[in-house]
């Protein structure tokens, strides 16, 4: 009996560890996939840093990463598809139209940030996220919103 107990713990212990490393997988591949994407307009450190922070969906199968420079931000949704593919999917332009809606060009501007705040249920394939500008000039900050609409396939629905 004592056998029997040993061996069911000695493979619960080698399924926990394998199941240990194959998420350790997942968020390596996603790291890889991030800094293949993103190597040369950002340094190694600052990809990893926004990984990271990635802002998950509920299901885990999209996480939207950011990052601030000085002349634009660059903000992605890595989408993790069946078989475990990432596809990434630039939607940096939001910044751009998101800073429209308040009026002056990005440059007339001390500071700019671009992120996601919330994802936003709901109930087809599709996934909606919430992205955030703030701005700065002259000591007042702007704050605008736009909800993005992607498709699994990473199409982005702009309006």
């Amino acid at each position: 009996m004592m056998r029997i107990k040993l061996k069911i713990l000695l493979i619960a212990l080698i399924v926990s560890h394998f199941l240990a490393l194959m998420g350790d997988k997942k968020s390596d591949n996603l790291m890889d996939v991030a800094f293949k994407t993103l190597k040369k307009e950002v340094s190694k450190a600052k990809v990893e840093s926004a990984v990271n922070k990635g802002f998950w969906n509920d299901d885990k199968s999209a996480v939207v990463i950011s990052v601030f420079r000085k002349k634009t931000s660059i903000n992605y949704v890595f989408i993790i598809k069946e078989g475990g593919t990432i596809s990434p999917v630039d939607i940096s332009k939001v910044e751009g139209g998101n800073l429209g809606k308040i009026g002056w060009a990005r440059n007339k501007y001390e500071k700019v940030e671009t992120e996601p705040v919330n994802w936003i249920k709901i109930k087809d394939r599709l996934l909606q996220i919430n992205m955030r500008t703030r701005a700065w000039k002259d000591g007042q900050r702007y704050t605008v919103y736009e909800k993005l609409i992607l498709d699994r396939k990473g199409k982005v629905y702009w309006r």
